[in-house]
């Protein structure tokens, strides 16, 4: 590797494949991490942050590297390299992804989890982690063509603090973009093609406003499809629009709105169901119902039996490669709290707990409060009225968002 290649790498930050350490110490569990999933390097020399420090690598400390590989079972093979950058020394250790899963050090595997090293000693959950390592998951399968939406590799350059010039093949390499053969894989359609549901049909929103409800009557039907974070921030715009906001108003400070189902839960909800859906199902796509007493979010793909038996503590992400670029992009949390974040969110505003349907596709159902349709929208309109008496209808339309027959 070059000198250009590993300060892309340092700008790109960690990631699935990528670890800093700013001295030599705890190498060999990333190591056998690196085995247990794509492969991966770590950089010797570069704290957490992406500054580089250096690292002066002894050679007792290389005969530690060398002990200690030794000890991870099966046998795995990595190569050892050195550069210098400002003058200052980086060790690149280079992993590459084992062929005889899973792999252990010290008796205990270690797995890489998006941009972190985790233990794994339950037998049911190393079984289930292997199972689904051994097969191609479908986010890594190759695809003929990438046609890159410009704004959504901004949007993902200006979100995760990278360098504005660095050209976006580059920006896609880095953060494991393409397979091996050069083709690119299909979380790169899904995250950043202009349009990827002309390669995947499925890998749609579908939003739906039902009239009461049982679902008898469709008053609206929105299909959004782009890449993935348009989708989300299309869909979150259209329920917004079909939900009821009130204002809380205190002396002179700016109004405070107070949405029927917080905003924070039906985040948690849409993301849940775009990192962690299947997209290899071509006979449905994720759908968004609202009714007047719910919203539903349905995830097209199965639970596996273990997460299923552990829900809300244990995590396992069906698309580990969108899941880190939402990570990246902040707006994704750890493995594993969306669903706790859920309860809380709904909790604090006094709302039923969401309800999560395992059995066939995953369904998370966020109810709305009660009164809802009628109560929170006079008191919006009474509130505007108290600050302005003289406020004119089409000043009133234009605050609340609302048609001059609602109103």
């Amino acid at each position: 590797m070059n000198i250009e290649q590993v300060q892309a790498i340092i700008n790109n930050g960690e990631g699935p494949q990528t670890e800093f350490k700013a001295t030599f110490r705890s190498l060999i569990e990333e190591v056998c991490a690196f085995s247990n999933a794509e492969g991966g390097l770590i950089l010797i020399g570069v704290s957490d942050d992406g500054t580089i420090i250096g690292s002066l690598l002894s050679n007792a400390e290389k005969s530690a590297l060398a002990d200690g590989m030794e000890a991870i079972t099966p046998k795995v093979e990595a190569n050892l390299s050195n550069i210098t950058i400002d003058g200052k020394s980086i060790w690149i250790i280079e992993v590459p992804e084992g062929d005889k899963k899973p792999y252990a050090f010290g008796g205990v595997i270690f797995v890489r989890k998006g941009a972190n090293c985790q233990k794994i000693q339950d037998i049911d959950t190393m079984r289930m982690l292997f199972q689904q390592n051994r097969r191609v998951m479908f986010e890594d399968t190759p695809c003929p063509t990438l046609d890159v939406d410009k704004q959504a590799i901004t949007e993902f350059i200006a979100s995760c603090g990278l360098s504005n010039g660095t050209p976006d093949f580059q920006v896609l390499s880095s953060i494991g973009a393409f397979c091996s053969s050069g083709k690119p894989k299909a979380a790169a359609v899904l995250f950043f093609d202009c349009a990827p549901e002309a390669q995947f049909v499925q890998s749609v929103i579908r939003c739906i406003l039902y009239k009461g409800t049982q679902g008898s009557t469709i008053l609206d039907n929105k299909t959004f499809g782009g890449p993935l974070l348009q989708q989300y921030c299309k869909s979150s715009q259209w329920i917004q629009e079909k939900l009821n906001v009130r204002y809380e108003m205190d002396g002179l400070a700016p109004r405070k709105e107070i949405w029927e189902i917080p905003l924070e839960a039906i985040k948690e909800a849409l993301l849940n169901a775009i990192c962690h859906r299947d997209y290899s199902t071509c006979e449905m796509s994720i759908t968004v119902s609202v009714f007047d007493d719910r919203i539903e979010i349905i995830n097209p793909g199965l639970l596996s039996p273990v997460v299923a038996d552990n829900f809300g503590r244990l995590s396992w992400e069906r698309n580990p490669l969108i899941f880190n670029w939402f990570c990246r992009m902040h707006l994704v949390e750890q493995v594993g709290s969306g669903i706790r974040r859920m309860r809380e969110f709904m909790k604090e505003r006094g709302l039923p707990e969401p309800l999560f349907e395992t059995s066939g596709f995953f369904c998370i159902t966020l109810f709305r409060g009660k009164g809802s349709q009628s109560s929170m929208l006079d008191t919006s309109i009474l509130e505007e009225l108290r600050k302005k008496p003289e406020i004119r209808y089409d000043e009133l339309e234009q605050n609340l968002s609302i048609s001059s027959a609602t109103l």
